[in-house]
């Protein structure tokens, strides 16, 4: 079976794919990757970088022995997997997107980040915020 790469989106972390991997088993061989300062990854000292991420997952491959993969990313993960195949195409067999804003500029980066502030995720999301607290128990970045 084809090798299935499965990528989060900024907050996230592997185990959000915890309910999909024994459905996708069936069809493929089936990775998931935490990337650095989210979750179990633990904090980092670098700055939030979509380069970083990218070699996060060539460094998954390389670990793993994949030669080329198809990629399942949500929201950044799929940006993550856009780059990556826009940068080493060989790597990359096939992607599908959900969730995954195509075009940013300075405008949709500043929209996206108000729905970061912390005080106000605990006001009107704060099951979210919980969840968030056990998804990154080191106090990671993200």
């Amino acid at each position: 079976m084809d090798p299935l790469l499965l990528l989060h989106g900024a907050l996230g972390t592997k185990q959000q794919f915890d309910e999909l991997v024994p459905r996708l088993k069936k069809h493929a061989d089936v990775y998931r990757i935490s990337f650095e300062g989210h979750g179990s990854a633990g904090p980092v000292s670098s700055p939030f970088r979509i380069e970083y991420f990218v070699e996060n997952v060539l460094g998954f491959m390389d670990e793993h022995k994949l030669q080329q993969v198809n990629i399942f990313g949500y929201s950044m993960g799929g940006y993550v997997a856009l780059a990556l195949a826009k940068e080493y195409p060989q790597q990359v067999n096939k992607i599908a997107t959900l969730g995954t804003i195509l075009q940013w500029d300075q405008a949709v980066a500043r929209k996206e980040c108000r729905y970061l502030d912390p005080e106000k995720m605990e006001q009107k999301v704060p099951k979210f915020v919980s969840l968030l607290d056990e998804r990154h128990p080191s106090g990671g970045s993200l």
